[in-house]
C-alpha cells in the first residue's frame, strides 16, 4: 500500500545527493557543539562522541518511507530526522539526563523534543536511550529542513545495543519469544548496573563534599585558635592570611621564615594550631609531619595538661590520622576517668574526646569500648545544654544512629545548638553545622536505600 513509484525514488535520490554536503556540515556543527560540552564538563558527563559515518542509504530510506506510509500516507524524505546523526555515550544515567537537559537549552541547535521525558525511549525490546533531533532551515535546498539525530546513551545501554542490534534490528517478526526474553533480561541486568553506577558516583561525590565541608569548618576553627599568630603576621607582613593565601607556596615559605624569626623558639598553643592549619590546607606530607611533631612536642611539656591533649588530638583528627591516635585516645580516656571530677575543663576534654571518637567511627574505625565511652560522654554533655556540647552530641547521634529517628534527633540537637551559640562563635558553629547536616543527609539517604532494598 505504501510502495514508492520510480518517480518518487528518483526524487529521493536527487534530494539526498543535493543535500549531502549540507547534512555533513550540520552534523559537524552538532558534533563540535557536543565536544565543547565534553571539554567543559569532562568525562563524568560525556565519555565519548561518535559521528555516524554514513548518510542513510537509498534502500534504507525507501524501506522506512514505505513502512511509515502505511499509517501516514504523506510521509516523505522531508519528515525523516535521522538521515545523519551522532551518538553521545555517558558513564551514568544521571549524566545522560544532564546532557539531554543541556541540549534542550542549547538555542543554536534548535532541539526537539523540548522535554527530557519526551526524548527518552524505553522499548519493550529492551532498548533504552534518549533521542533528540537538531534541526536547521536551509533555504533553496532540496530537503526543507536539515536534521541531525542525537542519541544519548549510557555505556551499558550501548552495550545492549551492540550485543543485540545486528541480531534483532528490524527483525522483530522472526525473533522467537524465548530470544526476546533474553534481550529483555540483558537490558534489565545492564540497567541495574547503571543504577548501581549512579549510586557509587553520588556516594563518591557526597564523600568528597563531606571532606570539603569538614576542611572548611576545621579551617575556621584553627584560624580562631591560632588568632594570636595570625594577628602578628598581619601586623608585620604583607600576607593577607586567608585559607587561599596560605596555600600559595611562596607565602608558606615566607610564613615559616617569619615564625622562625619572631617566635623566639617558643612553642605555644596558638603556634601549634597554626602549623596544623598550614598542614591541613596544603595536604603536603612534609607539613603534616611537622605539625604532628610540634603537637607532640607541646604535649611533652605537660602530659596531663588537657589543653595540650586537645591540641594533639585536634592535629591527628583534622589531619586524618585517626588510626594513629586511637591508642592515645584510650590513654586519655583512662586518665580522665581516673580523676573523676566534673569541672568545666573535664567536660571540655570529654566533649573533644566524644567528637574525636565519633569522627573515627565516621570513617569506619569502630572500637566497641571507645564507642561506649563516647555514648557515656554524650549523655553527660547533653545535660549541660551548652551549645558546643549539644553540637557534639548531635554529631554523635548522626554518625552512630541506626534508624532514621536517631539521625533526625541529631539534626534537632545541632539546630538547638545554633540558637544558643555565642555571637563571636557563630561563623565556626555554622561551618560545623553545615558539615554535620551534610553527614546526616548522607546517612538518611543510605538508610532509605537500604530499607528499600530490604523491602524488594
Amino acid at each position: 500500500m505504501g510502495a514508492l513509484t520510480n518517480v518518487e525514488i528518483n526524487e529521493i535520490e536527487r534530494k539526498l545527493k543535493d543535500s549531502s554536503s549540507n547534512l555533513r556540515d550540520f552534523q559537524d556543527v552538532v558534533y563540535q557543539t557536543s565536544k565543547k560540552l565534553q571539554n567543559k564538563k569532562g568525562l563524568l558527563w560525556i565519555r565519548t562522541i561518535i559521528k555516524r559515518e554514513d548518510i542513510k542509504t537509498i534502500d534504507s530510506l525507501i524501506n522506512k518511507i514505505e513502512k511509515r506510509r502505511e499509517i501516514e500516507p504523506t510521509y516523505s524524505i522531508n519528515d525523516i530526522t535521522d538521515l545523519i546523526g551522532i551518538k553521545i555515550l555517558c558513564p551514568y544515567p544521571s549524566s545522560a539526563k544532564d546532557v539531554g537537559q543541556w541540549l534542550i537549552g542549547e538555542s543554536g541547535l534548535n532541539i526537539i523534543p523540548k522535554k527530557i521525558e519526551d526524548a527518552y525511549k524505553d522499548y519493550p525490546s529492551g532498548y533504552k536511550g534518549y533521542h533528540f533531533s537538531a534541526m536547521k532551515d536551509i533555504p533553496f535546498v532540496s530537503i526543507e529542513k536539515i536534521h541531525c539525530e542525537i542519541q544519548i546513551k549510557t555505556m551499558c545501554q550501548e552495550t545492549w545495543d551492540a550485543q543485540t542490534h545486528d541480531l534483532s534490528y528490524k527483525k522483530a517478526d522472526i525473533i522467537s519469544d524465548d530470544l526476546k526474553k533474553h534481550f529483555i533480561q540483558l537490558s534489565n541486568v545492564l540497567a541495574a548496573i547503571d543504577e548501581q553506577g549512579d549510586i557509587i558516583k553520588n556516594q563518591i561525590q557526597m564523600e568528597e563534599k563531606e571532606e570539603q565541608q569538614k576542611r572548611h569548618a576545621a579551617a575556621f576553627s584553627l584560624m580562631s585558635e591560632s588568632n594570636e599568630i595570625i594577628e602578628k603576621l598581619k601586623k608585620t607582613t604583607s600576607i593577607a592570611i586567608t585559607p587561599e593565601s596560605i596555600l600559595d607556596a611562596e607565602n608558606i615559605n615566607d610564613i615559616y621564615d617569619f615564625l622562625n624569626k619572631n617566635c623566639n623558639g617558643e612553642l605555644t598553643i596558638s603556634l601549634c594550631y597554626f602549623y596544623i592549619l598550614i598542614a591541613m590546607l596544603s595536604k603536603e606530607n612534609t607539613h603534616t609531619i611537622y605539625a604532628l611533631e610540634k603537637s607532640n612536642d607541646l604535649l611533652k611539656k605537660d602530659p596531663q595538661n588537657t589543653t595540650y591533649i586537645k591540641t594533639k588530638m585536634t592535629a591527628y583528627c583534622f589531619l586524618n590520622k585517626h588510626k594513629d591516635i586511637i591508642e592515645y585516645i584510650k590513654e586519655t580516656v583512662n586518665y580522665i576517668e581516673s580523676i573523676k571530677t566534673q569541672s568545666s575543663d573535664d567536660l571540655n576534654i570529654k566533649n573533644d574526646i566524644c567528637y574525636w571518637i565519633t569522627d573515627s567511627i565516621r570513617i569506619g574505625i569502630n572500637d566497641v569500648k571507645l564507642h561506649e565511652i563516647a555514648k557515656k560522654y554524650a549523655k553527660e554533655l547533653y545535660k549541660s545544654k551548652k551549645s558546643g556540647y549539644l553540637d557534639t552530641v548531635g554529631f554523635f547521634y548522626i554518625v552512630t544512629g541506626t534508624i532514621e529517628e536517631e539521625i533526625e534527633d541529631g539534626l534537632i540537637l545541632i539546630n538547638e545548638a545554633m540558637k544558643i551559640i555565642p555571637e563571636n562563635q557563630t561563623q565556626i558553629a555554622k561551618a560545623f553545622k553545615d558539615y554535620h547536616k551534610l553527614l546526616a543527609y548522607k546517612r538518611l539517604l543510605n538508610l532509605s536505600r537500604k530499607n528499600n532494598y530490604i523491602k524488594t
